[in-house]
């Protein structure tokens, strides 16, 4: 093949997977609670220095569901998070450490050449911390999905939070449920009839439209906040935070880390072989590593392999790194230039959206096979998905 098609394909991935990564950063980031310019950055950034350091096409990195349900329960054990759900501006100074020390345990796992050692880790234990981690995902959406009045306090476990919701649910706003309704509709529509589209950012426009139109006919509708746009705004870690949470920092990271590679890998290495090729599991730990690294500094989250910006990397023709490469590049011009774009989106919309992402971690042949393979497997599945949800 001629490399202007090398080219083309590469591109045209590229602009494809950007549309999908730029509401996917957003989400990510409300998440964890953090603001939304933090899941632009590091889908930008990640997306950029994965291109140029790891293998090609099979991986492409940013923040994923995974990490940012891990960071926000960092916060959370750090005690970081206010009564009315926001977190403290202390998180934000503690995050850059956070990732610092997760780049550097990628960076050795790489150079060391260990990161064969993911394949020790049971897929049990991982198949019931991640469907855990969807429920709770869900589960943290619905008060803005139903537009509650009250605020669902960070924290609970899953119970705790279902019960919340049934008891406030009188608070409702009807137009958060029929933006959630009309959001839900279309996506599925969309991915039905034209799966090979963007449909999350297609959604994500949709959405916004119908708000405005609910708006212009005086219904209430919760919008985001814009935010200021800086030139990759620069993010120092704080010596002082690192001392006083040196434990539990580097505790977290190394979890952030060890998820990254299990994660990261494992969608590389099942994308590669369906495609007759085999990735550099030690290049892709330093590259999984470098971006993280360089999402500490430019303001970024967690940055891991992407099952679903990469599945789509590879379905939309990518035939190098070059596609994350334009991916990020992309997105970073979307971080200079929707700032203010964001404040027509409803936070009903994109709840939304962070529900259906966290309803594509459920996955029925893995929970299938957790629970029938053997009694062993399925205890440890139980104990893993309740521990999950209580904890």
């Amino acid at each position: 093949m001629l490399k202007s098609q090398y080219f083309f394909r590469d591109t045209k991935a590229g602009i494809n997977v950007a549309l999908l990564a730029i509401p996917q950063g957003m989400a990510y980031a409300l998440i964890a609670g953090l603001p939304l310019h933090f899941g632009l950055l590091a889908s930008g950034v990640a997306a950029f220095i994965g291109g140029i350091v790891g293998g090609g096409r099979f991986i492409t990195l940013g923040p994923t569901n995974a990490t940012a349900v891990l960071l926000l329960g960092v916060f959370l054990q750090l005690q970081m998070v206010s009564s009315n759900g926001e977190l403290t501006q202390d998180a934000l100074l503690v995050l850059p450490s956070i990732l610092v020390c997760t780049g550097i345990w990628l960076v050795l796992a790489g150079l060391f050449r260990i990161s064969f050692l993911i394949k020790f880790i049971s897929r049990t234990v991982i198949t019931g911390y991640i469907t855990a981690a969807s429920f709770l995902i869900i589960i943290n959406q619905m008060d803005t999905v139903f537009g509650l009045q009250k605020d669902l306090p960070l924290g609970t476990n899953f119970f705790q939070s279902g019960f919340y919701i049934f008891d406030s649910f009188s608070s409702h706003t009807p137009s958060s449920i029929y933006l959630s309704v009309f959001t839900l509709l279309c996506f599925y529509i969309l991915k039905r009839n034209f799966h090979s589209l963007p449909n999350v950012a297609i959604t994500l426009v949709l959405g916004s439209l119908a708000g405005q139109i609910l708006i212009s006919q005086n219904f209430q509708v919760f919008c985001l906040e814009s935010f200021h746009a800086n030139l990759l705004p620069l993010s120092i870690p704080s010596f002082t935070m690192f001392i006083e949470h040196w434990e539990i920092i580097l505790q977290s990271s190394f979890a952030i880390a060890l998820l990254c590679l299990i994660e990261g890998l494992s969608i590389g290495k099942s994308l590669s072989s369906r495609n007759g090729k085999r990735i550099q599991s030690d290049r892709e730990s330093l590259s999984f590593g470098i971006a993280n690294l360089g999402c500490a500094f430019f303001s970024g989250m967690p940055a891991s392999g992407s099952l679903t910006r990469s599945t789509l990397n590879v379905n939309s023709g990518a035939k190098s790194g070059a596609s994350n490469i334009f991916t990020g590049l992309l997105v970073l011009i979307g971080y200079m230039y929707l700032g203010n774009a964001v404040q027509w989106i409803p936070v009903s919309v994109l709840s939304t959206l962070v529900v259906i992402i966290g309803l594509s971690l459920i996955k029925k042949n893995q929970l299938v096979t957790a629970i029938k393979s053997s009694r062993s497997d399925a205890l440890t599945f139980i104990v893993t998905f309740t521990v999950g949800l209580i904890f």
